[in-house]
């Protein structure tokens, strides 16, 4: 049994729960290439109550990089770029 390859999977905001559009895509998307890759997550975490759901996607990703924003910072930040 050959093991699967990896794959680097980026997304703007962690994909769990699938609630909004942004997340529903890119869970659906997740979901599916997992059956054939191993998954490595890199995101970014806006939501401190999204937190609790890091452990859920340990189910698809052999990693899970999550980068916490402060929401009102990172806010701030793209009006003066």
């Amino acid at each position: 049994m050959s093991a699967l390859p990896d794959l680097l999977f980026l997304t703007q905001r962690i994909p769990f729960p699938p609630d909004k559009g942004d997340k529903i895509r890119s869970f659906n998307i997740l979901r599916h290439l997992s059956r054939r890759f191993r998954i490595h997550l890199g995101c970014f975490l806006d939501d401190p109550y999204d937190e609790r759901y890091l452990s859920k996607l340990s189910e698809y990703c052999a990693s899970v990089s999550c980068i916490r924003l402060r929401r009102p910072f990172a806010l701030l930040r793209g009006c003066v770029r």
